[in-house]
């Protein structure tokens, strides 16, 4: 994947909303994974700024997304593409057929993994052991 200069409009960002670009920041940190690379879904980074929101104090709203700023100067944050979205509905609908409904969030970051590659690290483990294939790392 490649970024333009240090702006975020060149992210598709038109309204300079996300954080520039840092060409020396790694693609993928080692944020609370050790050794292994982090990344996280726009999916999972929706959840994040969705959080951010529903925080009752400005305060509490600056902190956390300072944090996620800073976050996304050390990870890469995976779109949900048509690949994804052939595994998502595959998933679902045999899971389904199961009996097994995966919420449908976790669904989405459970099948960006599958299609990059990786495992999901959760301290929720409860709907993502629903995912055949999907490798938990907890913390």
């Amino acid at each position: 994947m490649t970024h333009g200069p240090d702006t975020g409009f060149e992210r598709g960002d038109p309204l300079g909303t996300q954080p520039p670009f840092r060409s020396d920041a790694p693609c993928c940190g080692t944020i609370a994974t050790g050794d292994r690379q982090a990344a996280i879904s726009s999916v999972g980074f929706t959840e994040l700024v969705h959080g951010i929101y529903r925080m009752p104090t400005a305060e509490i709203r600056f902190r956390r997304e300072a944090f996620l700023r800073e976050l996304l100067w050390n990870v890469i944050v995976y779109p949900y593409t048509e690949q994804t979205a052939w595994a998502a509905g595959k998933i679902d609908g045999e899971q389904r057929n199961k009996g097994i409904t995966v919420p449908f969030c976790d669904l989405l970051i459970g099948a960006t993994a599958l299609s990059i590659g990786f495992s999901v690290l959760t301290g929720n483990a409860r709907h993502f052991r629903l995912i055949p294939g999907l490798t938990l790392v907890p913390f």
